[in-house]
């Protein structure tokens, strides 16, 4: 039964051409809606970054930017999604998260928080390269759930640059490295994902 689950998530991997092997992790970049459906407060996010990785060839663990609410001042720290259940179809090459639940615990501000799950779903097509999606979550004692979605492009490694140069369209408020949870970065980054003067890099 391991060598099948195996066998099925390197499948998935070589039919989407996105990895070699499992347990590799995919980058997936794209605008971002986010907010509170029953006040209708939203706030849209030019580009998120979401983390993939296979961990079997039904599950994924996801990791979600920080959320921060600017009107309110409020973020959800970044947290992973462990054990996402998917099935991948070979014919198409898409995957189908159907809908369920989850409950994350992270630490912020040295207290101990639970990111709890309502609903979670997603959509991976395998010729757009593309993963949406939508959930709808608890952050410790927020008195409403909050909703995020995202619709993401595969990001290839193969866009990773060595120099990097300012863009003049770039205003200046926006120009640096930063982690894609928006800290400022000094000095010379380790290798990773990055937003070099507002644009997603991957730095190797």
């Amino acid at each position: 039964m391991k060598q099948i689950i195996t066998l099925s998530a390197i499948l998935f991997c070589m039919t989407t051409g996105l990895i070699a092997q499992p347990h590799s992790v995919m980058t997936f970049a794209g605008p971002s809606h986010f907010g509170v459906e029953s006040m209708d407060a939203w706030q849209d996010n030019e580009s998120d970054t979401i983390l993939f990785m296979m961990t079997s060839g039904t599950e994924a663990d996801i990791t979600i930017p920080s959320l921060t609410y600017e009107a309110l001042n409020y973020t959800i720290p970044s947290f992973t999604i462990h054990g996402a259940k998917f099935a991948f179809n070979m014919t198409t090459h898409n995957a189908e998260f159907a809908e369920q639940t989850f409950s994350e615990t992270i630490v912020a501000d040295g207290e101990e928080k639970t990111v709890t799950g309502i609903s979670f779903s997603a959509t991976y097509n395998g010729a757009a390269r593309q993963l949406s999606i939508r959930m709808v979550m608890k952050y410790g004692r927020m008195p409403l759930p909050v909703m995020f979605t995202i619709t993401a492009d595969y990001v290839s490694p193969s866009s990773a640059i060595d120099g990097i140069s300012a863009d003049e369209n770039v205003s200046s408020s926006r120009r640096g490295i930063y982690t894609i949870t928006g800290s400022r970065v000094v000095g010379t980054p380790a290798a990773g994902i990055y937003v070099v003067d507002g644009k997603k890099v991957l730095v190797r």
